[in-house]
């Protein structure tokens, strides 16, 4: 199933691109520390419910437009506006600012999620659908822990920095999405 995986150059790229996105927003973690350097500690919880919902509608929303042949555009430009999000928080000023923030990467969250899901479906011949589904996302969620491991031991070294760094990560997957990921797909093969 791995061999189908890394063989197949689209789920390989769309794999790559994920993974490197899910690492950096791990990173997101450390804001509950820039919040506490702010003195902002009870509005955690209420500022990734305010992310998480924003996302929940913009999914709903962009669910509803078709996406097809743009898909690259838009999973890239999500990982994009999420590493200015994470750039945005090291120079937030107040909590309304902070969240503010928090609604543009729960907006670009829409996008990325819909594209991600709908090319990988799009992209696997019907047989290998449900294995490649479980294989890839199991892949993917291993940036989760690296991500919170790296980010959380940055974090107390230097915020400012990781945030940086997350920046970096985003814009290192967007590339991989507009690289690895091909333009078009032969039904065939998988190949471009």
């Amino acid at each position: 199933m791995q061999t189908f995986l890394l063989a197949h150059q689209s789920l390989d790229g769309i794999l790559e691109a994920a993974a490197q996105f899910s690492r950096a927003a791990r990173r997101f973690r450390s804001l509950a520390a820039a919040q506490r350097r702010r003195n902002l500690r009870g509005s955690i919880g209420q500022l990734f419910a305010l992310s998480g919902v924003t996302a929940a509608v913009s999914v709903l929303f962009i669910g509803r437009i078709g996406t097809e042949g743009r898909e690259r555009q838009l999973l890239g430009g999500a990982m994009l506006i999420v590493g200015v999000g994470y750039a945005a928080l090291i120079v937030s000023p107040s909590l309304l600012a902070v969240a503010l923030v928090m609604v543009l990467i729960g907006v670009a969250t829409g996008p990325f999620d819909v594209v991600l899901f709908t090319l990988r479906q799009r992209r696997t011949d019907p047989a290998w659908l449900g294995r490649a589904f479980a294989v890839s996302m199991s892949l993917n969620f291993v940036g989760f822990p690296v991500g919170s491991a790296l980010g959380g031991a940055l974090a107390p070294l230097s915020l400012e920095a990781t945030f940086v760094i997350a920046l970096a990560l985003n814009v290192v997957a967007a590339v991989i999405a507009f690289v690895a990921i091909p333009a078009t797909h032969d039904e065939q093969t998988g190949l471009r």
